[in-house]
């Protein structure tokens, strides 16, 4: 339950699926950092329960010269339940809330999505997870007042192979998220892949690769940027 952000690259899990995207503007200084916490307890054998917090930002040097270009800030939690069923299977549900507000261009927006997930272990070094479930956003422009909002399926898949020296890790999501530097919501559809290979005791070596494509749902509410990739 240690990996948010599928773009942070990691082990498969069927954690805390947030992707989010971060608008990159020619010539422009940009500053971020994020805060994350979490707590996890076991009640039974094959049982556990959990939740947590996160927060984040995106600023930029020059964002009153840029047109549609906004600072963003994030926040939000999460809440699971998690059962073994067995030696190699997990069954559990999950609800993630996410806000989003962005200046100067002043949105306001909301998240919620309620997950379902299955993890299996096909053998001991091979593993796949799906997480799907139903997630309502809703966002509004300050000044215009303008809103909008509505239904939309959330996933997630992935599949991971790892044995004492190696761990390969693929995964796919699709979910409404912020685009980080714009205001409003937008339709994510993420890939990712990560290896990684121990070369000694003490040294490792890795790589990852990751697309986001992302597309505005609200344009009624910001209409700056259709989407991107």
């Amino acid at each position: 339950y240690n990996q948010p952000n599928p773009l942070g690259g990691g082990g498969v899990s069927a954690g805390t699926p947030s992707p989010t995207a971060v608008y990159v503007y020619p010539f422009q200084n940009q500053f971020g950092n994020s805060l994350n916490g979490g707590i996890q307890y076991q009640y039974g054998r094959n049982a556990m329960i959990g939740g947590g917090g996160n927060y984040s930002f995106v600023h930029y040097a020059q964002v009153s010269n840029t047109p549609g270009l906004s600072d963003s800030n994030t926040g939000g939690g999460s809440v699971f339940w998690n059962r073994r069923l067995s030696a190699g299977q997990y069954l559990g549900v999950l609800y993630l809330y996410s806000n989003i507000t962005t200046h100067p261009v002043q949105t306001n927006s909301d998240t919620q999505t309620l997950f379902g997930f299955y993890t299996k272990y096909i053998t001991r070094t091979v593993s796949f997870s799906v997480v799907g479930g139903p997630q309502h956003y809703f966002t509004r422009n300050s000044v215009s007042g303008a809103s909008a909002g509505s239904w939309t399926p959330a996933v997630q898949g992935s599949v991971g192979y790892q044995k004492s020296r190696t761990n390969v890790a693929a995964s796919y999501s699709r979910m409404v998220s912020s685009a980080g530097g714009l205001g409003g919501v937008y339709l994510l559809n993420v890939a990712s892949l990560e290896a990684q290979q121990k070369l000694t005791r003490t040294w490792s070596a890795g790589a990852n690769f990751s697309y986001a494509l992302f597309k505005d749902v609200t344009p009624a509410v910001s209409a700056y940027n259709p989407g991107g990739h």
